[in-house]
C-alpha cells in the first residue's frame, strides 16, 4: 500500500509539463492519490496590465478574462491527458511566481475548481 496521498502537478501548457501532468494522473489512479494541477501566471501580471490598460477596471476586466482562459487551456489539457482513468483534478491558479505558488499549493492543499475527466 502506497503512502502517497496527494500529487500535485504544475503546467506552463509547453510539451514537457503536459508530459508530467500526464504521468501525474498514472501516479495518481496508481496511487488511489488526489490529483491537483497548478498553474502560476507570475507575480507581476496585474501590475503589468494596470501599466498597459491604464486603469483598474479595464485591468480587472482583462485579468478576469486570463483567468477563464486559463482555467479552459486547464481543462483541456486534462481531458487529453487523463486517458480515461475516470480520475478528478484539482485546478489552482495562482497569480504569483511559479516557486512561490507551487510551494504554497503544496503546503496548503486546497483546490479552487474541480474537473472531471471523464
Amino acid at each position: 500500500m502506497s503512502n502517497i496521498k496527494n500529487i500535485l502537478a504544475a503546467t506552463d501548457f509547453s510539451s514537457a509539463s503536459v508530459q508530467a501532468v500526464d504521468r501525474g494522473f498514472m501516479l495518481s489512479h496508481a496511487n488511489h492519490a488526489k490529483y491537483s494541477l497548478i498553474h502560476a501566471l507570475g507575480s507581476d501580471m496585474q501590475q503589468a496590465l494596470l501599466r498597459v490598460t491604464g486603469s483598474s477596471s479595464s485591468s480587472a476586466a482583462l485579468c478576469n478574462s486570463i483567468l477563464e482562459h486559463t482555467e479552459a487551456q486547464m481543462r483541456e489539457l486534462i481531458s487529453q491527458c487523463s486517458n480515461g482513468h475516470g480520475l478528478e483534478a484539482a485546478l489552482i491558479i495562482e497569480p504569483d511566481s511559479a516557486s512561490r505558488a507551487i510551494s504554497s499549493a503544496a503546503k496548503a492543499k486546497k483546490p479552487v475548481f474541480m474537473q472531471s475527466s471523464n
